[in-house]
């Protein structure tokens, strides 16, 4: 399987005081984006995994469907 670098993304998740510095994920010779929020198969994930972002993703997804603004 062949990763697209432009495509693939790179959260940390650390609960740590002491933040970490990790070494940057390259592919296929291109640096990885660090993001503090992805979406994967739906689901809206933060990198301190709380749902809020989650959460505002499907009210305004609803406020759409029932033309509420």
């Amino acid at each position: 399987m062949q990763l697209n670098a432009d495509k693939c993304k790179k959260m940390i998740i650390d609960f740590k005081r002491n933040k970490h510095t990790f070494i940057p994920l390259i592919v296929e010779g291109a640096e990885l984006s660090v993001v503090n929020i992805a979406k994967i198969l739906g689901v809206t994930i933060s990198n301190d995994v709380k749902r809020n972002a989650h959460v505002t993703e499907l009210i305004k997804k609803c406020r759409k469907r029932l033309r509420i603004f």
